[in-house]
């Protein structure tokens, strides 16, 4: 032992180098965790699909209920002019646009 190191020194530096010998052996182990890894990026992945999904989805039923707004804005206005003589044409096309509209509503409506 060298005269110009004391005991608690020498033990405070084994100490040291005992906690720093620790975490890299704990770093090793991780990355040797192929498995948790994998676990652990597909809990991400499925995280971040759920969030988009979900975002998805919120933005899709925002616009389907724009377009019903709009659909309802101009069947109105087909109806309002059937019904005073002006033209009945367009009562044909609503016809089709209503048996399109539910044919579509029964097919959601059967998927849930």
């Amino acid at each position: 032992m060298s005269p110009d190191r004391d005991p608690e020194e020498l033990r405070a530096k084994i100490a040291q180098e005992r906690e720093a010998l620790g975490e890299t052996a704990a770093a090793l182990a991780e990355r040797a965790d192929v498995t948790g890894r994998a676990k652990e990026s597909a809990r991400q992945t499925v995280e971040s699909v759920r969030g988009n999904a979900s975002h998805v989805a919120a933005q899709a039923q925002q616009q389907g209920g724009r377009a019903l707004e709009q659909a309802t804005t101009w069947v109105s206005g087909v109806v309002d002019r059937a019904r005073t003589g002006e033209d009945r044409r367009p009562l044909f096309v609503v016809g089709a646009i209503l048996g399109a509209l539910v044919t579509v509503l029964a097919v959601r409506t059967a998927r849930r």
